[in-house]
């Protein structure tokens, strides 16, 4: 891991629900994106653009630093499961960036009351594989593939403010 330089250590990231203004930054990030061979049909090679538009309608979260877009991922949902994916640019890797993007797809999916949710990578990828068993996935049988179930919201933090009813 490298270590981060005065300028990264004093920087802010930011992790936020992405917006259509942003989609010019995201397409600049992967223009650069080094894919290190460990990416399974995500990012594509080519067609990144069409590639964000069939995301469209999918959650979707940036990292951005200094008004650059430092990371990408998303979720997307189907049948109470979710394809859950992060990708973070090389120059802003291993300053945990790719965990707090991890836990922001991870706690969409939960808002969203997905029982579970899926990531795919390739086997040799094992920064993304240690980074997944440390928010609580498993490595599925498939050795590219990891997933997690997940719990429902915890909604022990509801106060009832209704009177009780009436006792007959």
């Amino acid at each position: 891991m490298d270590t981060p330089t005065p300028k990264q250590a004093g920087e802010k990231i930011y992790i936020r629900q992405a917006t259509d203004a942003d989609r010019a930054a995201i397409l600049a990030m992967y223009e650069t994106f080094d894919r290190q061979g460990f990416t399974v049909g995500m990012p594509p090679e080519t067609g990144i653009a069409d590639w964000l538009d069939s995301l469209a309608t999918s959650p979707n979260f940036v990292a951005a630093a200094n008004g650059d877009v430092v990371g990408h991922g998303f979720l997307r949902p189907e049948d109470g499961t979710g394809e859950v994916a992060v990708f973070i640019h090389q120059d802003s890797r291993g300053r945990g960036i790719g965990r707090r993007l991890l836990a922001t797809v991870i706690e969409e999916a939960r808002h969203l009351h997905l029982a579970r949710i899926w990531g795919m990578t390739d086997a040799k990828n094992t920064a993304i594989f240690s980074l997944a068993r440390s928010l609580g996935f498993v490595q599925a049988n498939d050795p590219h593939m990891f997933w997690l179930v997940l719990e429902p919201p915890d909604e022990s933090h509801l106060v009832i403010t209704s009177p009780p009813l009436p006792q007959a």
